[in-house]
């Protein structure tokens, strides 16, 4: 494992920091399954986003990529995270 890319599926807006804190760097065997550890932090311009789409909560989707160190792709996962804003 070499590196993992964090990109916007959809008409999601990119993420305005993607700060990697961990990622597991241990090798993979040949048809080897292993749990792979990665923590990173993402920060999304929330109030932007509601008032620019004017919506009562917004639904970010993001894929998160998985690389090799010879580049090539290893794992993909789709994750989906929602904000609602507290009552006004």
């Amino acid at each position: 494992m070499d590196r993992v890319v964090v990109a916007p599926v959809g008409l999601t807006p990119a993420p305005e920091i993607i700060r990697v804190i961990y990622l597991d760097k241990r090798d993979i065997g040949w048809l080897q399954e292993k749990e792979i550890r990665c923590e990173f932090l993402m920060e999304v311009g929330f109030k932007q986003a509601l008032v620019k789409e004017n919506l009562p909560r917004m639904i970010w989707q993001f894929a998160i990529y998985f690389y090799a160190p010879d580049g090539s792709e290893l794992y993909w996962e789709q994750l989906e995270a929602r904000a609602v804003p507290p009552p006004s």
